[in-house]
């Protein structure tokens, strides 16, 4: 049986990592809602358009040490001007071809910030915060239960009346 050092100290760790990701958990969650929230509202005052692929651009994953790939799109708005975006989402390999028409989303008093108009180009942040926020959130959780289980928490006075 551990020494009650030991076991404070074991005590304090998990408290000190079930509270930790249970924070962290519950901050990602609040900023994938956050994000999904911005989406939508940013959706529902965007308009749509075709748009074409004009070329795939190399972006170097400094993580990785690899190479992704960002569409680059041509639209017209509805000032009949035309714009030239850059997508802020690359993978690899490239979800686009060169020459492949694609649906936008744009807003018509800022063309700049359009989107192309698929599920990863308009939710990834929203589910990459979501989802990890979900996992951190769910192993505190777990952490937290287990620390009330091993280590319960007696409530015997210490003083006497």
């Amino acid at each position: 049986m551990p020494s009650n050092r030991v076991r404070n100290l074991q005590r304090r760790i998990l408290r000190t990592f079930s509270r930790a990701w249970l924070i962290c958990g519950i901050g990602a969650l609040i900023m994938g809602c956050g994000f999904g929230v911005y989406r939508s509202l940013w959706l529902s005052r965007s308009f749509s358009a075709i748009g074409t692929i004009d070329s795939v651009s190399e972006v170097v994953d400094q993580q990785n040490s690899g190479i992704n790939y960002a569409p680059t799109f041509t639209f017209s708005a509805a000032d009949g001007k035309e714009y030239t975006v850059t997508s802020g989402v690359a993978s690899n390999p490239p979800d686009f071809e060169v020459g492949e028409h694609v649906r936008v989303r744009y807003l018509p008093n800022h063309p700049k910030s359009a989107e192309i108009d698929s599920f990863w180009q308009l939710w990834l942040v929203s589910v990459v915060c979501g989802g990890l926020g979900a996992v951190f959130t769910t192993a505190g959780y777990l952490l937290f239960r287990y620390e009330r289980r091993r280590f319960p928490t007696s409530f015997e006075p210490t003083h006497s009346f």
